[in-house]
């Protein structure tokens, strides 16, 4: 308890009511609604309760772990590489092109493939951060290294890891880790399975218009040899360059995935809405009852859902793997309200000196029956879903459910 004299008590109100009537502007006001506003209350517990929302808290976190192959992008370059010089000097010993025109015509493929050679040496440094838990690079059983980024941690890298190889041989067992929290997505693997192909259907046919310029050059007869050649040369170079677009597309797209996902952000390149969607609603049978999403699963809430939820990853050798982390909520609802400390006169009749209960959190959530509470000290630490209701991070600083 803490004691006030009548001055006291009366500038504070004034520099309340000032404060209230500053975030009224704009709005209609009178002079009733002032005089109502600073009514003295006589019986006064202390605080007033204001209702500003709805709390849930969090639970647990689903995690959606999105495994990209990128152990293609590698081995593909080297061969677009190994295409690109050679066709120069096919082009070279032609004599049907000068060495000037051979320079021009595949100095854009080259550029290009270089840009793509460092942008894809990038990606292993851009999917590395700098941990203060723990060393951002994790050898697994001593063969296999990771780089984590985002909030990953070494435990959490090696049971997706765990995950995503199990998934891998066996789908079947997606079931038993959607009830540990993890969904694995099929959706995912499936579109860069197809990419994959993509790009190594490309690639066997540079590799057949190679052999054929290779057979021009030896076969054909001087009078149809330049003009077969001059066709075989440029049908390749634009070869090499939609094959060049097709990969350039893959990198910086994971290019990009590292950066939104430093910013909490799911690049759609890596997991679209509606896959998302489809995969919880394929999956959400197997969470335990006893949790809930933080809004109604539908396609028109996923944004909703992406917003509130966090994002970390790995790198290996092979993988780049992306971790959605989605909020899991406790099913008890919480009435939340900003707890206003209310000074109550000691005498009724002579209302000269005043009390104010400190309450002992800024806010407070009241079950439905009120009985259960938890204390809430800042709003900032809470996920915001809509309007009025706040999901609260379970952490013991500033959370604890206790029966009353």
């Amino acid at each position: 308890m803490k004691s006030h004299t009548n001055e006291e008590v009366v500038s504070a109100l004034k520099h309340h009511n000032q404060n209230f009537f500053k975030g009224l502007k704009g709005k209609k006001s009178n002079s009733s609604m002032a005089q109502q506003f600073i009514e003295q209350m006589v019986n006064s517990p202390g605080i007033y309760f204001d209702p500003i929302g709805s709390l849930n808290q969090i639970d647990s976190y689903l995690s959606v772990v999105v495994p990209i192959d990128v152990s293609y992008i590698k081995p593909h370059l080297i061969n677009l590489q190994r295409s690109i010089s050679y066709s120069k000097l096919i082009c070279e010993e032609s004599l049907v092109f000068n060495p000037l025109e051979c320079k021009n015509l595949f100095q854009p493929v080259i550029i290009q493939y270089e840009d793509m050679t460092r942008y894809s040496e990038a990606i292993p440094n851009l999917a590395s951060h700098h941990s203060t838990k723990r060393n951002a690079l994790v050898g697994v059983i001593g063969t296999i290294s990771k780089k984590l980024f985002g909030t990953m941690d070494e435990e959490d890298a090696i049971r997706y890891d765990g995950a995503v190889r199990e998934i891998q041989s066996d789908e079947k067992k997606i079931a038993s880790f959607v009830k540990e929290n993890i969904i694995v997505t099929t959706s995912a693997l499936k579109t860069f399975n197809k990419s994959i192909n993509i790009v190594e259907s490309n690639q066997r046919e540079i590799s057949d218009a190679l052999s054929a310029l290779r057979t021009a050059v030896e076969n054909i007869t001087i009078k149809s040899r330049e003009l077969k050649i001059h066709s075989r040369v440029l049908e390749l170079v634009s070869m090499i360059g939609n094959n060049l677009l097709t990969i350039s597309f893959k990198i910086q797209d994971l290019v990009e995935s590292i950066m939104f996902s430093k910013s909490n952000a799911l690049h759609p390149g890596i997991l679209t809405p509606k896959e998302l969607y489809t995969e919880l609603i394929n999956n959400y049978r197997f969470i335990p009852p006893i949790k809930k999403l933080p809004t109604l699963l539908s396609l028109e809430n996923i944004h909703t859902i992406l917003n509130i939820s966090t994002i970390s990853g790995y790198m290996t050798k092979n993988e780049l793997v992306f971790v959605l982390h989605i909020p899991l909520l406790n099913p008890i609802d919480f009435l939340l309200y900003h707890n206003l400390p209310y000074p109550t006169p000691h005498n009724v009749e002579n209302p000269t000196s005043y009390s104010t209960i400190i309450p002992s959190s800024k806010y407070i959530g009241l079950s439905n029956d009120k009985s259960l509470y938890c204390r809430v000290d800042e709003l900032q630490k809470c996920k915001i879903i809509n309007r009025n209701t706040y999901p609260q991070s379970k952490s013991k600083s500033n959370l604890g459910l206790i029966h009353i």
